[in-house]
């Protein structure tokens, strides 16, 4: 999810709780286990198999 996707959904629930100071985007959206198993996957040249 890019930062530019990120910023109007925690805005949106940021809107509803009433709070107008917004998080750092890292602290509510981490994706580093995404990044690290992405990059274990393209180490090994792994593909999907399509159907």
């Amino acid at each position: 999810m890019s930062e530019e996707a990120q910023k109007p959904t925690l805005n949106q629930f940021l809107g509803r709780l009433g709070k107008k100071e917004s998080p750092a985007l890292g602290s509510v959206f981490d994706f580093s286990i995404v990044r690290k198993i992405h990059a274990e996957l393209k180490a090994q040249g792994w593909r999907p198999e399509l159907d």
